[in-house]
């Protein structure tokens, strides 16, 4: 999780918003808003899915971004036909 997320995430009281957050972490600029949820295990339990569809969606990106970032860009004499 970027400092910047964490920071404003953190600071949060259950149920309040965060103005906007301007995340710079390696490979990703974002904005964002966050509304602090309470972790209740009725909440848990009544949005299970869509929390895991938004981990392993984290997860992949976290996996795609550690990829790329090993991968270097080559430039043949075909670059310029494109």
């Amino acid at each position: 999780m970027p400092e910047q997320f964490a920071r404003a995430a953190f600071a949060l009281e259950v149920g309040e918003t965060s103005e906007v957050v301007y995340v710079v972490s390696e490979g990703y600029v974002g904005y964002h808003i966050i509304q602090r949820l309470p972790v209740e295990s009725s909440y848990v339990e009544k949005n299970l899915d869509t929390l895991r569809v938004n981990y392993m969606a984290s997860k992949f990106y976290e996996e795609a971004y550690a990829g790329i970032s090993d991968m270097t860009v080559e430039y043949t004499d075909n670059y310029n036909k494109i």
